[in-house]
């Protein structure tokens, strides 16, 4: 259902703290160390009457480990790059918008008037962020961290009474 130009739009992203030149630092201290190794291991006593054995035997799995890390690297990065949330308030309704790491859109919508942000405090996980509509709800910046997490309560604060503001003058 096409609902207009909100009045208010909030995106969320979760924090990427590798840069760009981390894809190639981690990588290459990885490969530093593995050279280090090789190094002791081929000066070790004896490893010159082997030819070189114990580096050749090792070198594959060096190899198959920066592999992986570029990997891994890779993958978080292309995955937390699509990942989003956006909150749009529209005149009468809040829609949530939420595109996964794997990158499926699913929504949720409630009048305006009904949705209340509630928080409630876990052990593992911290402050949670909830957003209600009578007995629906979801939660919301579940991939920021704990730490996070407070000054998004206030702006989704701000954002749902400035909403609920702009839609009574528009009224």
């Amino acid at each position: 259902m096409d609902l207009g130009t909100p009045l208010r739009e909030m995106t969320i992203w979760p924090h990427r703290s590798l840069q760009r030149r981390g894809f190639f630092v981690v990588p290459a201290i990885f490969a530093g160390a593995a050279l280090v190794a090789s190094a002791m291991m081929f000066f070790a006593p004896g490893a010159l009457r082997s030819g070189g054995l114990p580096i050749l035997a090792t070198a594959p799995f060096f190899l198959l480990v920066l592999g992986g890390i570029v990997f891994a690297l890779r993958r978080n990065d292309r995955d937390r790059a699509r990942q989003y949330e956006r909150l749009a308030i529209y005149k009468d309704r809040l829609r949530l918008d939420r595109m996964d790491a794997r990158g499926r859109l699913s929504r949720w919508e409630a009048p305006l008037g009904m949705v209340r942000l509630t928080t409630r405090e876990e052990p593992v996980r911290g402050l949670l962020l909830i957003l209600r509509a009578g007995e629906a709800e979801t939660g919301v910046g579940d991939f920021l961290s704990p730490a996070e997490r407070p000054a998004l309560a206030e702006e989704l604060r701000d954002l749902l009474a400035e909403g609920r503001r702009r839609a009574a003058w528009r009224s």
